[in-house]
């Protein structure tokens, strides 16, 4: 990512994304950065999960600027610990993340652990705080290089955020293969949240044995899905 120039935007919240002018692509909706990550991974991914949980594990597929995980720790309840892995094949530099989060007029409460998550050796649990055990893998979701297994287990997911690059820009992150990848490492009612509502990609999501729902979007955006994985996917599709 160090050789790719990054362009960064002013959202309808105030908060920034960044455009990559090589994908004409954002990180984020353009119409609210903060907004869109707070809805779709916050309200409609970590605020379902159980109170009665002490201990979880996210998976997040394209870690970009960290604001996912920012908010995360920021809504956590007091109780609860979250070992949280992500994938991030092109991460940025602490120096463009802190451009980044110098143009938000609200910053998230535990920005101060931007720098430490930022640098992390890759492909290695950290504890950032007693509460936040983190691991950033240097890798696409369906790397055959990574010794995932070494790292998390099939069945251990609790809760995933899908959000990688649109199905217009990055259709290889969005076919049934790779959705097939990602839904063996949720637990039997595990959830999955995405901004994204395309029809083929919750065709994918059903076909693997996923309840999907579709439910209100962020500012802009009519719709977005959440889905649970309620039967075991037959050892024959995997």
């Amino acid at each position: 990512m160090n050789d790719i120039s990054v362009e960064f935007l002013k959202t309808r919240d105030g908060s920034q994304t960044i455009y990559l002018k090589h994908l004409d692509e954002t990180y984020h909706s353009i119409n609210g950065a903060f907004s869109e990550s707070l809805h779709v991974y916050i309200v409609n991914g970590l605020k379902l999960m159980s109170l009665e949980l002490t201990e979880f594990t996210i998976m997040e597929v394209g870690f970009g600027t960290g604001l996912n995980a920012l908010l995360t720790i920021d809504y956590l309840q007091p109780h609860q610990k979250v070992n949280y892995i992500a994938f991030e094949p092109y991460p940025l530099t602490y120096d463009v993340l802190q451009e980044y989060y110098n143009g938000f007029p609200h910053l998230p409460q535990s920005i101060n652990l931007i720098k430490q998550i930022s640098e992390v050796e890759h492909n290695k649990w950290h504890a950032i705080t007693p509460q936040f055990n983190f691991c950033m893998l240097k890798a696409n979701l369906q790397s055959q290089d990574l010794e995932l297994s070494k790292l998390i287990n099939k069945g251990d997911v609790d809760l995933m955020y899908y959000d990688a690059f649109a199905p217009a820009k990055q259709s290889e992150m969005w076919t049934e293969e790779t959705i097939r990848y990602a839904v063996d490492y949720l637990k039997q009612g595990g959830i999955l949240t995405t901004y994204c509502a395309q029809g083929q990609f919750k065709r994918n999501l059903k076909a693997l044995g996923m309840k999907v729902q579709s439910v209100g979007g962020p500012v802009g955006k009519r719709e977005m899905t959440t889905a649970y994985k309620e039967s075991q996917v037959l050892e024959s599709l995997l």
